[in-house]
């Protein structure tokens, strides 16, 4: 992460303080370099949904500490200096920086579980580190999205992520997208560097895999009782891989964790070794 200095504090080197608490806001874009007078004043406003959380649930007080982000990278630290009401503070930027974008892109595109089990699919990928989640509507799925269930599902988690994120103090927020038919599954995986389905513990083992650490790994994880024949035929001719996540069969919430777990580690991702893509 990069970091500016804004009032004199000292730069943390790795991004944020990560011990103090997240907060979304719309945009963090930082008065133009130049204006030391406007830069020193710099204001950030919470309000809404995130205003009452940070008042109402968390008491937060001037003088205490927070972190900004706006989801695409951009965070920014400092004092809350107001306090109106039930439902809005305000902070005094005194840091600010960027995440850059790490090589290689993961996407998990996670069949669609039931309404229980989709928040925890969605926290646990949040939380591991994920970039994208693409619902898919596989042939197995008990939960389908049609018409206004579309809207619905969708913002169910993306509110599921963006609350994960600010757990995980991720200044990231993965995109939330879909439902794709198999056949749009398939040509993602074509356009994908990588594509791996997870296929159950007969399939050869992740773990230990070499890896890519550019471009885009697809992690097609399937339904509760699993993708059919049919489904692994062609996600498999259209370049993914089967795996298997060990010697056990796993629920389709925890699974995409697991192999995306794997793939971070074993792509550098969580080792520092990976190229940037700028921020």
């Amino acid at each position: 992460m990069t970091g500016t200095q804004m009032r004199g504090a000292e730069v943390p080197a790795d991004g944020p303080d990560t011990s103090l608490p997240f907060h979304v806001v719309p945009e963090l874009t930082p008065p133009k370099a130049g204006k030391d007078a406007m830069r020193a004043a710099w204001q950030v406003p919470v309000e809404g949904a995130e205003g009452r959380h940070g008042v109402s649930v968390r008491r937060l007080q001037p003088g205490e500490a927070v972190v900004l982000i706006d989801g695409t990278g951009a965070w920014a630290q400092g004092p809350v200096t107001e306090v109106t009401g039930r439902d809005r503070f305000v902070v005094q930027v005194q840091e600010y920086g960027l995440t850059p974008r790490v090589q290689p892109r993961v996407v998990v595109v996670q069949a669609i579980p039931k309404t229980e089990r989709a928040d925890e699919a969605i926290e646990l990928l949040t939380a591991v580190g994920v970039d994208e989640i693409i619902a898919w509507h596989a042939e197995r799925c008990i939960a389908r999205w049609r018409g206004e269930r579309v809207v619905r599902g969708l913002t169910r988690w993306r509110r599921a992520a963006v609350a994960a994120s600010k757990q995980a103090r991720r200044t990231t927020i993965p995109d939330i997208c879909g439902p794709l038919s198999t056949a749009e599954v398939c040509a993602l995986i074509q356009s994908a560097t990588t594509g791996l389905v997870c296929a159950g513990p007969w399939a050869p083992t992740l773990a230990g895999r070499v890896l890519p650490q550019q471009g885009q790994i697809v992690i097609v994880v399937g339904p509760e009782g699993g993708c059919t024949e049919a489904e692994l035929t062609a996600l498999s001719g259209a370049g993914a891989q089967p795996i298997a996540l060990g010697p056990t069969v796993l629920r389709s919430a925890v699974a995409g964790s697991i192999a995306a777990t794997l793939v971070l580690a074993g792509s550098g991702r969580w080792h520092g070794t990976t190229g940037l893509d700028g921020p």
